[in-house]
């Protein structure tokens, strides 16, 4: 308090301008010293001072094509700074993009007596001659957690070790049956993949599928598939509605021509959903899909890839704005952004939902690799048709933020101590909680850092989790300031 009153006075002579005073959040570092960090989140039901995060390595050899041992998925005490070690995947060997992915929380997960209680799934990819991409169940109990089944398990098609499964999660805004169906992204194999996949819906790469993780197996023979299809995804709802014409494709499948969505998310008040995928000849994409959006036809939605790269012609020619298999138009992005015009790999966020009212309905997304954060101003009513690539208003949230970092545990985390590792670098991820508070998941990155895609996988314990805080508003500020003056001008007298 005394901090706030000091800052309100000095702000009242004029020794601090007032912007540095305007927000109404700071930007906290809450955990560091981690190798390569993937994701954060929170378990449903868990104390507020609980999460969850995932490191990619557990050995955090630096370079994108170094080898290394897969990562582990950490309980963290916000409050005492605790870590805990809960899944430990190192016997799995990982090279460039593979590893530990992703996890997520059934929304059962504290509810006890039910089929969801305890369980988390976590996508990964390991080092294989084509990479081994898994979707795994397990159940945590105490401090540690045993393996359930193997929900899908595939190979990439090419000997890349890029593009893998990635990016799952369920809808927290879907009710009924739906609350259990698990999204799960899937890359197109690698970059430069001669096959390319993704339009096809008999395919499983370059897809989003959604599958229901109940009790019970669609694909009772086949051992790499264990969850059950849901009858309201497109494919079966399309066959079902139309018998004499069916169309070939896997019943997962719900949405087709994806590259790689490293993140996506859903809006926890209304089940939008929100794609980032990293492109490959010139262009990032945020795509957007309202909740309850289906196509004309009911096949899945189609993303374009690799007919198309945002607006842009794709790897295919010539440029083309349907499925080529299942005809359904392509959807349009909401946000590109070029790599000459400093895009290089697109980080999907949140639309924030938390405590600070600065930020209420704003959506947030970065770039790995030059270490940029936006904020987009987008109305989620705007119609599919006007889909256009530079949608809403768009706000690049990287000085400032940057301006905003603090550690409250640590007084010697400055700028002027910590020097090139100070602040957010490579974002691989955000997050949010129960209460809807973002997080910023910093990889980390080495010094000197070299302007190639190599030298933006890091050594050991350079990766750090910040979360956006909120502190007494502006205008509370000014009030405070105000009543300094007085004070002032009493003494003065």
């Amino acid at each position: 308090m005394s901090g706030h009153f000091a800052s309100a006075g000095l702000l009242a002579i004029g020794l601090i301008a007032p912007t540095a005073l305007a927000q109404d959040y700071r930007i906290e570092r809450i955990a560091s010293g981690l190798n390569q960090p993937t994701f954060i989140t929170q378990a449903p039901g868990d104390p507020a001072n609980i999460l969850y995060y995932a490191e990619r390595t557990e050995s955090a050899n630096a370079g994108f094509n170094t080898a290394n041992q897969m990562g582990k998925i950490i309980r963290y005490d916000v409050n005492t700074r605790t870590k805990t070690t809960v899944l430990n995947l190192n016997a799995r060997s990982v090279i460039q993009d593979t590893g530990l992915q992703n996890f997520a929380f059934s929304p059962d997960f504290n509810a006890v007596g039910t089929p969801g209680f305890g369980k988390m799934y976590v996508s990964s990819a390991t080092n294989a001659a084509n990479a081994i991409n898994r979707v795994e169940e397990y159940t945590v109990s105490g401090n540690s957690a045993s393996l359930t089944r193997t929900i899908l398990q595939y190979n990439n098609s090419s000997t890349g070790k890029n593009h893998t499964v990635n990016w799952i999660g369920f809808n927290p805004a879907a009710t009924g049956p739906a609350r259990h169906y698990l999204h799960i992204s899937t890359g197109d194999g690698n970059a430069g993949q001669t096959s390319r996949p993704s339009q096809n819906p008999t395919d499983i790469q370059g897809k989003m599928l959604r599958v229901d993780v109940s009790p019970g197996d669609s694909y009772g023979a086949d051992a790499n598939k264990n969850f059950l299809i849901p009858a309201n995804n497109p494919i079966p709802s399309y066959n079902a509605a139309n018998p004499g014409a069916p169309v070939a494709g896997l019943g997962e499948v719900y949405m087709t021509g994806l590259r790689n969505i490293s993140r996506a998310s859903f809006d926890r008040n209304n089940g939008d959903l929100y794609l980032g995928d990293v492109g490959e000849n010139s262009v990032e994409e945020l795509d957007f899909i309202k909740s309850g959006s289906t196509t004309a036809s009911g096949l899945p939605i189609d993303l374009g890839w690799p007919k198309r790269e945002g607006m842009n012609n794709g790897w295919t020619s010539p440029f083309q704005t349907t499925n080529t298999i299942t005809g359904v138009a392509s959807t349009n992005p909401i946000r590109q952004f070029g790599h000459t015009t400093g895009g290089n790999a697109i980080i999907g966020g949140y639309r924030y939902r938390g405590p600070v009212p600065s930020l209420q309905d704003k959506f947030f997304y970065g770039d790995f690799v030059p270490f940029k954060t936006f904020m987009l101003d987008f109305n989620r009513d705007t119609l599919p048709a006007a889909f256009n690539g530079a949608n809403g208003t768009l706000t690049e949230m990287t000085a400032l933020w940057e301006s905003l970092v603090m550690d409250p545990s640590d007084p010697n985390y400055t700028l002027a101590n910590a020097g090139a590792l100070f602040g957010i670098d490579h974002i691989s991820s955000f997050g949010e909680d129960n209460a809807g508070n973002l997080y910023i998941v910093d990889f980390g990155h080495n010094v000197p850092e070299l302007s190639n895609f190599n030298n933006q996988y890091p050594g050991p314990g350079k990766g750090e989790i910040f979360r956006i805080t909120l502190v007494p508003e502006p205008a509370m500020l000014g009030i405070v300031a105000a009543a300094s003056m007085l004070v002032l001008r009493r003494r003065r007298a």
